[in-house]
């Protein structure tokens, strides 16, 4: 096989899109280092470019890292996206609350964190609200009053004015999704460099 026929199976390899083949075969059949071998194909390749006959493909090739990677931006997007639906949901919740005064009469225990429970008044009806969010140290004190915020179509539906108690499972799930995102996003970045 002399040099063009060579560049000939070396320009078809990679015409099918298969640049590592290309590159195998030139380590192969010339017996050189990958560094030459890799050169050799990109010459070919910015030939081929030049004639206006190839357009190599920028896909993504999923070696171990690439799905790996891939996995960890969608598990990103996931949490995004729930991040997304209960700052929504809050949202949806508020437009139909009105706010209320509430008192905490109980702190709930759970290993050394704690959660308020809370009496406020409805339509001159007590009512209890337990939180699930707990905190430590305790973000409340017993008989502190609280802003709570009702929903006019759902009594039931209630939660503490407050950051963390609308907005902790929102910044978590956001939190922790953007970096899954980024370091997908990013790894995918170098990844294709290399």
């Amino acid at each position: 096989m002399d040099s063009f026929e060579i560049k000939d199976k070396i320009k078809k390899l990679l015409q099918d899109g298969k640049k590592l083949e290309a590159v195998k075969f030139a380590r192969d059949f010339l017996k050189i280092g990958l560094v030459e071998a890799r050169e050799l194909v990109e010459a070919a390749e910015s030939e081929l470019i030049a004639s206006g006959h190839y357009n190599p493909r920028k896909g993504i090739a999923f070696n171990g890292i690439s799905l790996l990677l891939v996995i960890f931006g969608s598990i990103g997007i996931l949490l995004l996206s729930i991040a997304g639906f209960l700052y929504w949901r809050d949202y949806q919740h508020t437009k139909h609350s009105i706010s209320v005064v509430g008192t905490v009469i109980k702190l709930n225990y759970e290993s050394n964190a704690t959660a308020p429970v809370v009496q406020y008044k409805w339509n001159g009806v007590d009512r209890i609200y337990s939180s699930n969010v707990f905190s430590s140290p305790s973000a409340f004190e017993i008989g502190e009053t609280v802003e709570m915020l009702v929903n006019v179509n759902d009594p039931y539906e209630v939660v503490i004015n407050q950051l963390t108690e609308r907005y902790l499972f929102a910044i978590v799930f956001g939190f922790i999704g953007a970096i899954f995102v980024l370091i997908g996003g990013v790894g995918m970045k170098l990844n294709r460099a290399f």
